[in-house]
């Protein structure tokens, strides 16, 4: 009787522990999951990435912060990237107007002169080209101007992707 009521203690207790266990395996979980979903959604900057109980937990929860500063910082020097692009393409467009005035303006010399339909219709091109060139510039510089993708926080490590 006494083996009995002892392996019914040892079973509850096993039981009773199991699931204690279980229940503190799933809160650190949940400190992983919440940490690695943050990298997902590429918010840095509200993940927690410490504080876990277990050790393994603890050293996955660091390999996730590394990960995360390394996408912060891929992030930035892409941002980086994209804006200097931004800044040539506008220079170069800027630049391109003025050679374009010129051949404006020569074209519209040329049509005032007496010219044979050929000619005329070859004047009419290049000012029609003109016309084609300055719209497509203007598409150039507002695609250009639009805000970037990427939201970042100054002198901070964090960096965050925004919709449009």
């Amino acid at each position: 009787m006494h083996c009995i009521l002892g392996i019914l203690l040892l079973v509850g207790a096993v039981v009773w522990s199991t699931h204690r266990t279980g229940r503190f395996l799933t809160q650190e979980t949940e400190k992983l999951t919440a940490a690695a979903q943050a990298v997902a959604r590429k918010e840095l900057d509200s993940a927690v990435f410490s504080g876990a109980k277990v050790r393994e937990y603890e050293s996955a929860l660091q390999a996730l912060q590394t990960m995360g500063d390394a996408l912060t910082g891929s992030l930035q020097r892409q941002w980086q990237m994209e804006q200097q692009q931004r800044e040539q393409i506008l220079q170069l467009s800027h630049k391109l107007k003025t050679p374009l005035t010129i051949v404006e303006g020569n074209a519209e010399l040329l049509a005032e002169d007496a010219l044979t339909p050929e000619q005329r219709e070859q004047v009419q091109a290049i000012l029609g080209g003109v016309e084609q060139t300055r719209t497509y510039l203007g598409r150039i510089r507002a695609e250009v101007q639009t805000p970037l993708k990427y939201k970042t926080k100054k002198n901070d490590k964090t960096c965050r992707i925004v919709e449009n």
